[in-house]
């Protein structure tokens, strides 16, 4: 479990710093949040609940409080740069990887960034996902 009074929120939700009150809302670019996605594979009746904690240098997927996966980056002034994504081997195939992938991706929309995809993974995720074609650098 994330720390104390972390958000909870399914990934891909619209963040709203308007209205602190509503659900999703971060309140800065570098508080600790975490959201909760909940993926339902289509050829396993299985329900994989996936918390992502984010920090000023990383975003951190937890299995049932135990940390699986992190993705790593770098904030420049209108970029976010993936550095690396790793996965432990007992949580691959979860969506894990793809779980952190689209929470970056969706900060760098919410924050109006582009992505730098030094990260194979993220690279790949952004071929296959043309719905973020817009966040990719130059």
């Amino acid at each position: 479990m994330g720390p104390a009074g972390a958000l909870r929120l399914q990934i891909g939700d619209h963040f709203d710093r308007e209205d602190p009150g509503r659900r999703g809302t971060r309140t800065g670019r570098n508080d600790q949040a975490s959201s909760v996605a909940s993926i339902q594979h289509p050829w396993r009746r299985l329900r994989v609940s996936i918390e992502i904690t984010r920090t000023a240098r990383s975003y951190a997927a937890y299995l049932d409080g135990t940390r699986v996966g992190e993705l790593t980056y770098i904030r420049r002034a209108h970029e976010i740069v993936a550095l690396h994504t790793e996965v432990g081997e007992a949580a691959e195939g979860k969506g894990i990887g793809g779980a952190l992938a689209r929470a970056l991706l969706d900060d760098a929309r919410e924050g109006g960034l582009k992505v730098v995809p030094q990260c194979p993974f993220v690279a790949g995720y952004l071929d296959r996902h043309s719905e973020y074609d817009d966040l990719r650098a130059g």
